[in-house]
């Protein structure tokens, strides 16, 4: 399905790295990913069958990304 995005960017000359792209690419395609938010959303009412992702971005100095993971919000810290 996104197998070759990758080589839009540069080439790559490995192809289990060009297939790893792809399938994180496609695993993040699972999970319904909310945006980029400056709050995180209210959870209220959320369950084990929601399962969802999104990007914090209330913090200059580090992106976090956030995910519910059917039972607590978890984050996820990128200096």
């Amino acid at each position: 399905m996104f197998r070759g995005i990758s080589k839009k960017f540069h080439q790559i000359s490995n192809k289990k790295i060009n297939d790893q792209i792809d399938n994180m690419l496609k695993a993040a395609g699972m999970f319904p990913f909310l945006g980029v938010l400056s709050t995180d959303p209210t959870t209220t009412g959320w369950g084990v069958d929601d399962i969802c992702w999104w990007v914090n971005n209330s913090t200059d100095t580090a992106v976090v990304i956030k995910y519910w993971n059917g039972a607590a919000v978890k984050s996820v810290t990128v200096a």
